[in-house]
């Protein structure tokens, strides 16, 4: 038997032992919770954009109506607490 030989026989033996399969990977059940996911932000990015198409004097009065000191309060937190689980 010649190095040749040897190397068709391997390459013989793969292509007989592994056969493809058009299996999508993952269960149907983790499939399924994908589109549930991407379907619940689909309904939300609709419903925001359609309450700002019917309301557009409340989006536009909204940014005054916040305080810049809590909500850099809240990054700040947010953040730390990020680190320090990551930390830990």
């Amino acid at each position: 038997m010649t190095v040749q030989q040897n190397y068709w026989d391997m390459d013989q033996a793969d292509t007989l032992t592994t056969h493809k399969t058009n299996n999508i990977p993952g269960s149907l059940a983790i499939w399924a919770a994908i589109l549930a996911e991407m379907s619940e932000f689909a309904v939300m990015f609709v419903v925001y954009f359609l309450a700002k198409v019917h309301n557009p004097e409340l989006f536009h009065e909204g940014p005054t109506r916040l305080s810049t000191s809590a909500g850099t309060a809240n990054t700040l937190i947010m953040l730390t607490s990020s680190f320090l689980w990551y930390e830990a």
